[in-house]
């Protein structure tokens, strides 16, 4: 794998626009090897980024890669971002730029 961070920020983005592969990922593991993995699990589970008490950043989510790319992985998912390019949430808000980023370092940490 070239780059587990760009590999996990392809699978978030297609996870955001496509809420049935996790499904598919779960039931096919190898899926995983189109957004760049090469060390593929023996069984994948997906749980909410933000499910606990606590976020699970992409730090955590990187050990937990480590420790587990042969057996069995949780991979966590952040909330998808609820603002729109261009958006405003008010008046006030008409001079206030608004910026979204899929990746990982920016939205999981």
């Amino acid at each position: 794998m070239a780059d587990f961070r760009t590999a996990y920020s392809k699978l978030i983005q297609d996870v955001w626009a496509n809420p049935g592969k996790k499904d598919q990922i779960q039931q096919d593991p190898d899926l995983l090897k189109v957004y760049g993995f090469d060390t593929i699990p023996k069984s994948v589970a997906f749980t909410d980024a933000y499910s606990g008490a606590t976020a699970t950043g992409y730090d955590e989510q990187l050990k937990s890669w480590d420790r587990n790319k042969d057996g069995d992985i949780t991979l966590f998912i952040p909330p998808q971002p609820t603002v729109t390019p261009g958006g405003t949430a008010g008046a006030a808000a008409k001079d206030v730029s608004v910026c979204c980023c899929c990746c990982p370092c920016c939205t999981c940490t």
